[in-house]
């Protein structure tokens, strides 16, 4: 662009960052970020979050939990999406620790986990023997007036007796 007279500022660099990971092409989308980081511009929420789906949709969600801690320990603004999506992976990889590092992240900035979100965090905690983070998750959710649906409720009743159960046998 540069040698055609042009010279992008950060909302073109975001905006061809976002463009090469709707297109799944996260290689080039990181050469751009590469780029911007070399001209001293700084990246900046919007352009996290693209690269933060990008690397969702291409299944390359490890890359993803480091951008995520790289925006916290910047305090950069995160948003609701981008929690959900990589608590979700974690549990589904068995990490809860570190969704629940995140999930605690999350409370903290006022955002509301949706009620799959928790379901599927609180389900996990439960399956892993982790009764008590469980419970003290679903206080946190109350202390913050964030109250879960009848499904979420019910989830968490089953998923408890059912891994009491368990330990009992």
């Amino acid at each position: 662009m540069s040698d055609k007279g042009f010279v992008p500022n950060e909302f073109v660099y975001n905006t061809l960052i976002d463009g090469y990971c709707k297109m799944e092409n996260i290689d080039e989308a990181c050469r751009i970020r590469d780029d911007m980081l070399s001209k001293g511009m700084n990246l900046n929420p919007v352009t996290f979050n693209s690269l933060m789906q990008g690397f969702c949709r291409t299944g390359q969600m490890e890359y993803t939990e480091h951008l995520l801690e790289e925006m916290l320990s910047r305090g950069l603004s995160i948003n609701l999406g981008a929690f959900s999506s990589i608590i979700r992976w974690l549990c589904m990889k068995s990490r809860l620790d570190s969704a629940l590092h995140f999930t605690k992240e999350m409370l903290l900035r006022n955002l509301r986990p949706n009620d799959g979100l928790m379901t599927t965090l609180i389900g996990g905690l439960c399956k892993d023997g982790k009764h008590s983070e469980a419970i003290e998750l679903w206080f946190k959710l109350s202390e913050k007036g964030f109250a879960t649906n009848t499904i979420t409720s019910n989830a968490f009743n089953s998923w408890f007796m059912l891994s009491m159960y368990r330990l009992d046998s």
